[in-house]
């Protein structure tokens, strides 16, 4: 449960949130423990539910709540773990110190909880508790601020976030974590498509120093497998580095979230299956985990399923435009082009200006068969210079020149998808419906060949 910020300064709501994270994360490193994640943890914040009625809805055995109060640099923290099925208090505690205690205090709630439970840690399990993720004290409440806004995943926040970020590297000096954090605001910036090509060159700066200060970093594995696959077309190098992450933490929700859908992307559904099953269990109410689920089922075939979840996850985040334009895609899909024009309008009410927006509507225009409008935001050459880059954009556009019987257009795109390593042949060949009519075509059976060839024989690579 998110720890209560019960200061009189509401402000220090961030270092309460801090707080629930870091002990999730020290948790999630247990292995004999599935831990419900930040994500669905944090949309409990202020509830008064039943301790049952929780543990009902998310699937779990105990629940672990508390308090902070922060004033100044004196803090109080209680802690306690309760039995769901009994409601029983297994464990209490509470823990008065000064901020420079609350590596030390975060450290005993989770070997707390591990001891109640009757865990025994083992030695890597046990390292992992006892890293601190930056060892100044105050550095790491400017962390944990920075946290919070990236958090809030819009470009305001991301701004105040690299400032934060920015400020703890003056207050300490260089450190590998701060850097894996500006990488990671700096990805953010291009996936939600703002200040994208200018931006990859700084994000792959700060990889770089993470690394120099700690060769193994696991976030930036994380930030390296993501540029690989995403910015450069390279899966079986992109996947390599997203394994590292995962293997350090199996539990973590972005780990859980690009390796799945790196795993979709070259068409390894077997490899996908258990990661989006696992991403769903820890992470129930954030849309994305449901979002990948539709997309395992979507790239099976089962259309209607796959439509089902993607609208099962646009209620859980409503205004997120990646999953409202993906509802008009999964729309198209199930052959009900016209439904799908009521979300492509959410995006523009949401964004006009983003780059799923304007996908979105290069899919409205190739609906209405209004060949000149497609051609015309297909060939914006900032729509294009990104498009080019990234395989499944490469995709949707192949697939919406298809839609509107542009061929030579449609062909360039997807051969354009399959050279960026988007290589799910089985769903190229057995269900994609959106492509229908490049079949058939001489380049086309070239291209699905090629496509055939790299899935058959792909290979996770270092280098």
């Amino acid at each position: 449960m998110p720890f209560e910020n019960i200061s009189s300064d509401p402000e220090q709501e961030y270092f309460s949130d801090g707080l629930t994270e870091e002990i999730i994360t020290d948790l999630s490193h247990i292995n004999d423990l599935s831990v419900i994640s930040r994500n669905s943890a944090m949309t409990l914040k202020g509830t008064r539910n039943k301790i049952s009625s929780i543990a009902n809805d998310f699937n779990v055995h105990y629940i672990l709540e508390g308090s902070v109060r922060k004033s100044g640099p004196n803090l109080r923290i209680t802690a306690q773990l309760i039995d769901a099925s009994s409601d029983t208090h297994l464990w209490a505690d509470k823990y008065d110190g000064v901020l420079n205690d609350v590596f030390e205090i975060q450290e005993n709630v989770s070997r707390s909880i591990a001891d109640a439970l009757k865990m025994k840690l083992s030695p890597s399990e046990d390292k992992k508790i006892t890293k601190h993720p930056i060892e100044n004290v105050q550095a790491y409440e400017v962390y944990l601020k920075a946290r919070y806004e990236i958090w809030q995943a819009n470009e305001v926040s991301l701004n105040r976030a690299l400032k934060l970020l920015q400020d703890a590297l003056e207050m300490i000096g260089e450190e590998a974590l701060l850097y894996a954090g500006m990488g990671y605001v700096y990805f953010q910036y291009v996936n939600m498509g703002i200040k994208q090509e200018s931006y990859i060159k700084k994000l792959e700066d700060c990889i770089n120093k993470a690394f120099e200060l700690d060769p193994d970093s696991p976030q930036g594995h994380l930030l390296l497998g993501l540029v690989s696959s995403e910015f450069k077309g390279d899966r079986r190098k992109g996947i390599y580095h997203l394994e590292i992450a995962f293997a350090d933490n199996p539990n973590d929700p972005e780990n859980l979230l690009w390796l799945s859908f790196a795993y979709m992307i070259v068409g390894k559904l077997s490899r996908m299956a258990p990661l989006v099953e696992r991403f769903v269990q820890i992470d129930p109410l954030n849309s994305m985990s449901h979002f990948m689920l539709s997309y395992y089922y979507l790239m099976n075939g089962q259309f209607d399923k796959g439509l089902e979840l993607v609208i099962k996850a646009k209620s859980i985040g409503p205004g997120n435009i990646i999953i409202i334009y993906h509802h008009a895609l999964f729309l198209a899909y199930n052959n009900r082009f016209d439904e799908a024009l009521a979300p492509i309008d959410e995006c523009v009410e949401v964004d006009p200006e983003h780059m799923f927006t304007q996908t979105a509507l290069l899919l409205k225009y190739a609906i209405q068969k209004n060949k000149k409008k497609v051609s015309e935001i297909a060939n914006k050459e900032s729509h294009t210079a990104t498009a080019r880059r990234d395989g499944q954009y490469s995709y949707w556009i192949a697939a919406i020149y298809s839609i509107v019987d542009m061929k030579k257009e449609s062909l360039d795109w997807f051969e354009n998808s399959i050279n960026l390593g988007f290589i799910n042949y089985p769903f190229f060949n057995d269900h994609d419906t959106l492509i229908n009519n490049i079949r058939g075509e001489e380049k086309f059976n070239k291209i699905m060949s090629v496509a055939k060839h790299e899935w058959e024989n792909f290979v996770v690579e270092k280098d």
